[in-house]
């Protein structure tokens, strides 16, 4: 597969994003991606940050196109980081008083999404990153190949949701 295709799904999937529900409330009531992105903003002002991972993914895409892959990683990574502090919204306020409050039951589909555009494009920035060494690796003659194992692998995953578990923790601590 070309990576430029996960790179366009990820535009595909922003687009999906901020057409769908992505927060469902009481009695069925609902907000768009297209609400939340245009208000998300102040969130800041309730202590819910996620919304400036579009800040991050914009950054992100920009080292994208300027074919610098490991900052398109790094920042993508950092957005997709920010973006799970979504799942402790459970109520924010509907007006400048605080009188009325939308609680959130749950996160609709466009908030996964959301999250997909994130991860589709990290992975784009890892496979083109990984793409643009490998010449370097043929340098290295067939005995000192350096090799992915399976358990680096694994460690390099169970690090990342070591990392996601510890941002969670502390979102709930602040």
């Amino acid at each position: 597969m070309k990576i430029k295709y996960i790179y366009w799904a990820a535009w595909v999937s922003y687009g999906i994003a901020v057409s769908l529900p992505v927060l469902i409330g009481e009695y069925g009531s609902n907000y768009y991606g297209y609400e939340v992105l245009a208000n998300g903003f102040l969130g800041f002002i309730v202590g819910q940050y996620a919304w400036f991972a579009n800040i991050f993914l914009i950054v992100a895409l920009r080292f994208v196109n300027k074919e610098k892959y490991l900052a398109g990683m790094i920042f993508s990574g950092l957005a997709s980081l920010l973006g799970l502090q979504t799942f402790q919204l459970d109520k924010f306020p509907l007006d400048e008083g605080g009188s009325s409050n939308f609680f959130v039951d749950y996160l609709g589909y466009g908030f996964y999404f959301w999250e997909l555009a994130f991860i589709l494009i990290f992975v784009h920035c890892l496979t083109a990153y990984l793409k643009e060494r490998k010449p370097n690796i043929a340098i290295i003659d067939n005995k000192e190949k350096p090799k992915m194992t399976f358990a680096k692998g694994f460690l390099a995953l169970g690090l990342l949701f070591f990392a996601i578990f510890v941002v969670q923790s502390v979102m709930k601590l602040v």
